[in-house]
């Protein structure tokens, strides 16, 4: 069965007339105005609290919706929170964990408590805690409601939809953004390519490189040089 859907999946695009086109960069500061607004994690519904989640790890870990929710699943005891206020996920089962090894990645935490992506996971874990403690495998995002069943990458998308549409943004942005904005936020904002890459989960380092970290400056790199404000 999973031979003859992988095969439908290959003829409709095969067939396609013209491909996808580039995924857009969106403005990271619009998520960080939005969740700094919205306030303490104490004080959001479950299903703010449960987008912020999402919303923070996708940016943070440069996902994809099917990152979050892999036909593997993804459990809590893929989870590690460390006592520097940074956590390890091991991201087991996703698109191109082709070997089926998985790949462990340490994300920090913020400075600030409404942003850190860490607090907030921790958080939402702590809460729902109680919702699956009697089961043997815990999903890490579940549904708002009984029976609690794990949340499908369609249904990651949606939320990660609505986060962008709460951050002001309009609808040619898609949850297909969130990888090449954190890819290209990372090495704008300083985080070497190969440490980038490594929490991005890219193999190639030509496909990180030319595919995921998208220019922001029309400036030459002559002028680039000339213009740098250095020390």
């Amino acid at each position: 069965m999973q031979k003859i859907d992988t095969f439908v999946k290959a003829l409709i695009k095969a067939d396609t007339k013209r491909p996808a086109g580039r995924t857009k960069v969106m403005p990271t500061n619009n998520f960080v105005k939005l969740f700094k607004n919205w306030g303490a994690n104490e004080n959001l519904s479950l299903r703010r609290l449960r987008q912020k989640a999402v919303t923070l790890l996708a940016l943070t870990a440069m996902c994809r919706p099917s990152d979050l929710a892999p036909r593997t699943g993804f459990m809590r005891d893929q989870i590690r929170f460390n006592d520097d206020g940074s956590m390890t996920v091991l991201f087991y089962g996703i698109k191109n964990d082709t070997d089926r090894h998985g790949f462990e990645v340490r994300i920090g935490r913020s400075e600030c408590a409404l942003t850190d992506p860490v607090l907030c996971l921790k958080d939402y874990i702590r809460r729902t805690n109680q919702n699956i403690t009697a089961r043997q495998n815990k999903p890490v995002f579940i549904t708002l409601l009984p029976p609690f069943k794990a949340l499908s990458a369609q249904s990651v998308g949606t939320i990660l939809r609505q986060s962008i549409a709460d951050a002001g943004l309009d609808e040619s942005f898609t949850p297909r953004c969130f990888r090449p904005t954190g890819a290209t936020a990372a090495v704008v904002g300083g985080v070497e390519p190969p440490v980038a890459r490594s929490l991005g989960r890219w193999k190639s380092e030509e496909v990180f490189a030319s595919r995921y970290v998208y220019p922001l400056s029309t400036k030459s790199a002559t002028d680039s040089i000339l213009d740098a404000q250095l020390p």
